[in-house]
This record gives C-alpha cells, structure tokens and sequence, in this order.
C-alpha cells in the first residue's frame, strides 16, 4: 500500500495547482496542508517524511477541491495577515491585501506624507507635466500657488490635529483624534489604525451587516476599539473628522469578466463595483466629506492602479489640495486631500 507522507502530499498540491494557472502555487499549497495538518507552515520542513493519516489527507483534499474552483486561500483558512495582524474573513468581505496597508501608513503618518521627501507637483490645467517615475520616488502633488503653500507653513502643521508617530507620553497629553473608515468590511483598516493609534478615537461604517459582524469580531479578537455604524457611506455621521479614509469600491462593472476568478467568481461584488467607469462611489465621497472634515482634516482613499490622477482633477475641482502615494509596486494607490 502506498505511503502518502507530508512530501509526497505537498508536491501533489503544488502540481496540481500549477497545472490550473495558480500563480502562488507553492505558496498556496503550503499554506493549506498546513491547515490540514493543524500546524505552523515552517513545521511542513521539520517533518516532511512523516505519514498522513486518512483524515488528514481527506482534509487536504477538500482544499484542493475549493482551490480547483478558486475559492481564495484567505477563505478556506478564514484568515489573512494584515498589517502584523491576523483578521478574520469570509465572503461577506474582501480579503485584505498588501496594498491597502499603503493607505494604512498614509493615515498614520499623514501629517509627514504631506511634505515627504521625493514629492513632485502635477499640473491640472491643460495637459499634465507628468513627473517620470524613475525620477520621482514615493509621492507626487498637486502645484498650490503661494497663498497655499502658507496654509501650510510649518507652524502651522505642528499645531494640526493629526500627530505623526510620537512616544507615548506624548500621546497621552495629545487630545484624541475623530478617524472614520468608510466601507469598512473586515475591519482591517479602522482596526489597524486604532491599535497603532489608541488615543485615537476610530469609527468606521459599512452597509453591509454582514461584514460589519466580521469587523466587530476583528476588534474583539484584537481588543481593539473601533465604533462601527451599519450606514450607506456617512449615513447621518456628521463629524467634524481630522481624518477620513476608504478603500471604496472602484472597479467597473464591465471590467468584471477580465478579473482573476478569485475576486470575480469568490469575493463581494457590493465592495468591488461602482457605476460610473468604477468613480461612483469615490465622487460620493469627495463630495459627503467636505462638511465632515475638521479644518485641516484630510481624506485619504485607495483607488485603483489607473484612477489616482483623475481622482485628484475630481478633486480640485471641489476644492481639494492633493498628494499622491505609490505602493510597494511603484503604483500611485492613495490619493491624500485637504480641504
């Protein structure tokens, strides 16, 4: 009779799932023996001639089985890392990605980010000088003429109700700062936030019950907290806020067939989708942000790899002052505004 070790169970996933497309074939496979195993991944290399029991192997199996249809491994293990931390998901929510933690330090260092290093201007009117991105590394801005370059001298940013990182001591003679999440979903963001910012005080809304019950669950696990309010954006929110921030959906429904299975086929449309070439939901929020900004809050969203630029034309036309943040891939991903 044929002895399925460890070894033998892990290459056969990883075939497997090559043999589909998968790009993190390797990777996914560990990551649900593992599972199936009950044990840490690095513990797959302390015991890889070791025999699998039927349970065990029955286990794997219907892994591989929800893998061959593209459910997301973050599904089948009800888990993703996010920013340090594990969250809790499901279907009702998306699943966290590497991205989104751009807007997380975006939040946390807004204050910085406004006059990072490596910032570069962008012109609105008529054709955009664009910066090359070889020569321009981290951000880029907006130009503002000299009257707004004074609203934001440096006397002025240290008295800002937004603190950049700062000892502890310091926090706790710091009065609490008004954050909320729109479109929370797992939670990742708000929760992230408050847990790295305590005196902090984190709301955070969603439309979806379902995924606010995910969130809740998140909060609790990590003790942290956060206010969550099941509304449609703000709903009757009314602030002021020092700090707004979103990962709203941004995908056009008619880009819907060109995405991988796993997102298409797998995760909630509700928190992918909007109407209007995908800036449904972002122009709603330019625009319900302004009365709920403190004086010199700001609004902070994640938009999609192509959207950053055309978000920040949207947005001075509303009145907004912008600045660009790329991701880990060089990709212009959160758009930061002032009023």
């Amino acid at each position: 009779m044929e002895t399925w070790t460890v070894r033998k169970v892990l290459t056969w996933m990883q075939q497997d799932f090559e043999k589909r497309g998968l790009s993190s074939a390797r990777l996914d496979a560990e990551l649900l023996l593992a599972e199936a195993l009950g044990i840490q991944r690095v513990g797959l290399y302390m015991d890889m001639n070791r025999p699998m029991s039927d349970e065990e192997r029955a286990k794997a199996r219907e892994f591989v089985m929800r893998r061959r249809a593209y459910e997301p491994v973050a599904y089948l293990l009800g888990r993703r890392s996010f920013y340090g931390r594990d969250f809790e998901v499901n279907p009702s929510v998306l699943v966290p990605r590497p991205d989104t933690e751009t807007l997380v330090e975006a939040a946390l260092g807004f204050e910085v980010e406004m006059h990072a290093a490596g910032e570069s201007t962008l012109e609105l009117d008529g054709a955009p000088d664009f910066v090359d991105p070889d020569e321009a590394e981290g951000e880029s801005r907006l130009e503002l003429d000299p009257a707004e370059e004074q609203a934001l001298s440096p006397a002025e940013e240290e008295a800002s109700p937004i603190a950049a990182d700062v000892s502890v001591t310091e926090r706790e003679m710091t009065p609490s700062k008004r954050v909320l999440d729109i479109g929370t979903g797992s939670g990742c963001v708000a929760i992230s936030i408050a847990a790295e910012r305590p005196t902090w005080f984190v709301e955070a809304t969603d439309i979806s019950k379902d995924a606010l019950a995910v969130a809740r669950r998140n909060a609790e696990a990590l003790d942290v907290r956060v206010d969550f309010h099941q509304v449609d954006l703000f709903g009757e929110l009314t602030g002021p806020y020092d700090l707004i921030v979103s990962n709203p959906p941004y995908i056009a429904p008619e880009e819907g067939p060109s995405l991988m299975p796993d997102v298409r086929d797998h995760e909630p449309g509700l928190a992918l989708f909007a109407g209007n070439d995908g800036y449904a939901i972002i122009d709603r929020i330019l625009v319900e942000a302004i009365p709920r900004l403190s004086t010199s809050g700001g609004l902070l969203m994640e938009v999609g790899e192509t959207q950053a630029r055309e978000v920040a034309r949207r947005a001075e036309k509303l009145g907004y002052r912008a600045t660009l943040t790329k991701d880990l891939a060089g990709i212009e991903r959160v758009v930061t505004l002032r009023r």
